[in-house]
């Protein structure tokens, strides 16, 4: 959880591959919540609202972490807070990116959430456009700051993994983002996958196929 610390895989640079001027951002966009998504597509919300991506940045145990609180909700020390208690961290980058791309800034994980963040939403993840990598040789380390790689691309388009989706309620468009990065496990946002199943030590699991790994 602190500063630089997430890892990017190199596969990332599949993500630029849409030149600066093709990509349109509305500014005054205001995100669909994840149900207007799951009217469509109920399999992939019933999924994804059982796996990690979609229970952050609520889940108990990740915010205790971010904290610094035991099991009874007291502080112990033991977590990112509890280590760092005046620096926000780079947490909020991945688990409410949304909140701090319209600050344009790092934002403490709370803050995050009492701003209304989503968290990994739907719409937020198939609205981004650009994928920029930026690793630092002297420390060995891959930017995080969000507002240094991604590129939002809000308004009536959704990148996905098909190139001939057709959609009533929005235009679409294929991304290497989805289909090149891993960004997605092959089967989709099963709960049931092992890279999705809490009951696996994390330094045990491969995370090869995520958009980050440990």
């Amino acid at each position: 959880m602190m500063k630089k610390l997430i890892v990017l895989p190199v596969m990332l640079i599949w993500a630029q591959v849409f030149a600066a001027s093709d990509i349109k951002d509305d500014p005054g966009y205001q995100y669909q919540p994840n149900s207007y998504c799951g009217a469509c597509h109920q399999e992939q919300l019933k999924d994804y609202s059982r796996s990690m991506m979609g229970k952050t940045p609520h889940d108990k145990v990740f915010r205790q972490f971010y904290l610094g609180l035991n099991a009874k909700g007291e502080k112990d020390g033991m977590g990112y807070k509890g280590f760092h208690p005046d620096e926000p961290g780079d947490c909020a980058n991945c688990h409410t990116s949304d909140v701090v791309l319209n600050e344009d800034r790092e934002v403490d994980l709370m803050e995050a959430i009492d701003k209304g963040s989503q968290g990994i939403s739907c719409d937020f993840c198939h609205t981004v456009a650009n994928v920029k990598v930026i690793y630092d040789p002297d420390t060995g380390r891959y930017d995080t700051d969000i507002n240094h790689i991604v590129t939002r691309a809000r308004g009536d388009t959704r990148h996905g993994p098909y190139a001939d989706a057709v959609s009533p309620a929005h235009k679409t468009v294929l991304s290497p983002i989805v289909t090149k990065t891993g960004m997605v496990p092959a089967g989709g946002f099963n709960a049931d996958h092992e890279q999705f199943n809490t009951r696996i030590p994390p330094r045990e699991t491969d995370h090869s196929n995520f958009h980050f790994a440990l």
